[in-house]
């Protein structure tokens, strides 16, 4: 009689989990922070490091979280079959579910190390959710990264998972003796791994940021999906604040308003009005490479000649280090929900402020929007209300000729400028123009594969910024001979980090400088026939106001921000950054920065007179002013709070 073969699944999932910690942690090591190239896969650092006992705790200590995430994967998996152990059914779909799950985690785990490489941070769900409503359009961001290791990987690692199973089941059965023995060997081992990764839990090694290495991207991605579990203020910013403190949110309606006239640089400007308005809003760009804030910088020579007829702000933020918040701030003077990087809170139409381009347009302005990118990428509905009466983008301005998936080169919105400019000749009427660059955003694409090899990141970006600095130049040079009525505003979105000051990566990630300080530059020959540098801090939430005073006209008293040029103006910037699930909260008052971090109860200040690239936190040294700035981040929560209170935040 034939014997029928058992095809039931091993009674226990030991093996599955053992694997899958052991897959984890062999991906999370490959992260080596010993190198100095910062490749995606680290592949050029020689092999001996791998062998040596530092690297060894070091990989031990990165890999807790994912230690710690599988076992307790396991445990309940593990429980799960032996409830079920009597019923085959449901015994056999845990088994394979869990097998299924590993697989899953196994994949995503390559996934989330390729996306820690470049940006130093674990993908959330929320951010996920972000790049899935148009996939598109990152496609220029993530295919670099697609490298063959990466790829090779991505399959050949859930690959190896599922025969690493196979094999063991086969040599080790469940209830032998040497399935037993090699349990104790397991358990044993991850004994000891847990004891190596303790040698450096309280080490400096890690850099500000890279310290997220430590977290598992599991668990992450799991608990942002969650209902938000930060009903209650952390701890440090659960201070008590003078009344006075919430002045700063209020807008310029709501507080006792001086005349501006009393500013003696206003004086002058307003002797010569202006007619028309373009706000430039360079993509990406922070002060920190234009020559015009480092004259040490080559990179854009035009723009700093041509800031002997411009106000120039030496100390001017972004609330937010994205995109579409600071959108929000420029056009309707408004600070974003604090809370989430999400759909709902990037929505313009959730924004119940008017937009500077709505009351110049109810004021007999002609309204345009120019762009070489898509302003609509991630459900922003910047034009939902018609504030722009015309609106041209991307493909609008080059068809058929993309440079990357975000948008055009930039050449071409600078053509579609003049354009308009030549047509509007003959017009009366005045206009009021925003137009947004494209190229500086990542992958900074210079407009061909050849142009773009053997560049760094870096190089190219300088590139653009150098040839955009030209298209500038053209602009200005235009508009001093055509066009002297009109004023231009040069700003940039948010910087742009390259791990040259404290290892970030792109923008969003932090509030230092180098992705917060933005340019503001206001420039018009006639209105400015010598050049002024301004001390004045500020932000986008002022910038609309501020033009408004320029031409002479009040600003809606829904606004928070207020004229930079008021002698009311807070002498504060407040920004954030919120993209992996933590909130780095910050304020810039005189010479001094403050930032919290509310997610690990960590505070930093910094003396930007005598450290301007924030490398040695003070805090310690000045607990006096460090808790005044604390009080007025408390109150910029507060006020946070009580204008979105009516906004879902999911």
């Amino acid at each position: 009689m034939q014997k029928i073969k058992n095809t039931s699944p091993p009674r226990s999932l030991f093996w599955p989990t053992i694997c899958l910690a052991i897959a984890l942690v062999v991906i999370k090591a490959t992260y080596v922070k010993l190198s100095k190239s910062w490749n995606i896969w680290d592949w050029d650092v020689s092999w001996n490091i791998y062998f040596d006992w530092i690297y060894l705790t070091w990989a031990a200590c990165v890999s807790q979280s994912d230690l710690l995430f599988v076992l307790g994967a396991g445990l309940i998996g593990e429980l799960a079959l032996r409830l079920t152990s009597s019923n085959r059914p449901i015994s056999r779909s845990i088994y394979f579910g869990f097998i299924f799950f590993a697989v899953v985690c196994v994949i995503y785990a390559v996934i989330g190390r390729q996306f820690f490489a470049y940006f130093g941070a674990q993908l959330t769900s929320n951010l996920f959710s972000l790049g899935t409503g148009d996939v598109s359009k990152l496609q220029s961001s993530i295919l670099p990264y697609a490298t063959p290791w990466a790829l090779t990987a991505l399959i050949g690692t859930p690959v190896l998972y599922l025969l690493s199973i196979w094999g063991l089941n086969r040599v080790f059965g469940y209830g032998s003796r040497r399935y037993y023995v090699m349990c104790a060997t397991g358990l044993t081992g991850v004994g000891v791994w847990f004891f190596l990764g303790f040698q450096l839990n309280d080490s400096k090694w890690f850099a500000h940021q890279d310290r997220h290495i430590v977290e598992s991207p599991h668990w992450t991605f799991i608990s942002s999906a969650l209902p938000e579990l930060m009903g209650t203020k952390p701890h440090l910013l659960s201070v008590e604040f003078p009344p006075a403190d919430m002045l700063d949110f209020k807008g310029p309606g709501l507080i006792v308003k001086a005349s501006t006239f009393s500013d003696p640089l206003m004086q002058k400007l307003r002797m010569r009005p202006i007619k028309n308005v373009i706000l430039l809003v360079l993509e990406s760009v922070g002060s920190h490479y234009l020559t015009v804030y480092d004259k040490d910088s080559p990179v854009t020579p035009r723009l700093a000649a041509e800031a002997k007829n411009a106000v120039v702000f030496d100390s001017y933020y972004t609330p937010v280090g994205w995109t579409a918040f600071a959108l929000t701030s420029i056009l309707h003077a408004t600070p974003p929900p604090l809370k989430r990087y999400s759909k709902e809170n990037f929505r313009l139409k959730n924004i119940s402020t008017p937009s500077i381009a709505s009351v110049l347009k109810d004021r007999g302005y002609h309204t345009v929007f120019l762009a070489s990118g898509d302003p609509q990428w991630a459900n922003k509905g910047v034009f939902d209300n018609g504030d722009f009466q015309q609106v041209r983008t991307e493909l609008d301005l080059a068809p058929q000729k993309r440079n990357s998936s975000w948008g055009v080169r930039d050449k071409y919105l600078f053509d579609e400028i003049r354009r308009f400019l030549k047509d509007n000749e003959e017009e009366d009427k005045p206009f009021f123009m925003v137009a947004w660059t494209d190229q500086t955003h990542h992958p900074y694409s210079l407009g061909s594969a050849e142009e773009n090899k053997g560049k760094t990141g870096l190089e190219r970006y300088q590139s653009i910024l150098n040839e955009v600095d030209g298209y500038i130049g053209e602009l200005l040079a235009y508009l001093r001979e055509e066009k002297d009525d009109t004023l231009v505003v040069i700003t940039g979105d948010h910087g742009e980090a390259f791990r040259e000051i404290h290892k970030n990566t792109g923008h969003g990630f932090s509030v230092y400088d180098e992705e917060v300080k933005v340019p503001l530059i206001l420039w018009n020959p006639k209105l400015i026939p010598e050049g002024y540098r301004v001390s004045t801090v500020g932000s986008h939430v002022d910038l609309a106001p501020t033009v408004l005073d320029l031409l002479g006209q009040p600003a809606p008293v829904e606004w928070q921000g207020s004229s930079l040029f008021a002698p009311e103006h807070p002498p504060r910037a407040y920004f954030f950054a919120a993209a992996r699930g933590q909130y780095l909260l910050g304020v810039r008052e005189d010479r001094w920065k403050y930032i919290v971090d509310a997610r690990h109860e960590e505070e930093e200040l910094y003396d930007l007179e005598i450290d301007p690239t924030e490398q040695v936190n003070v805090s310690a040294d000045h607990p006096e002013r460090a808790l005044r700035l604390r009080q007025r981040l408390a109150a910029m929560v507060k006020a946070n709070e009580d204008k979105y209170a009516g906004m879902s935040m999911r």
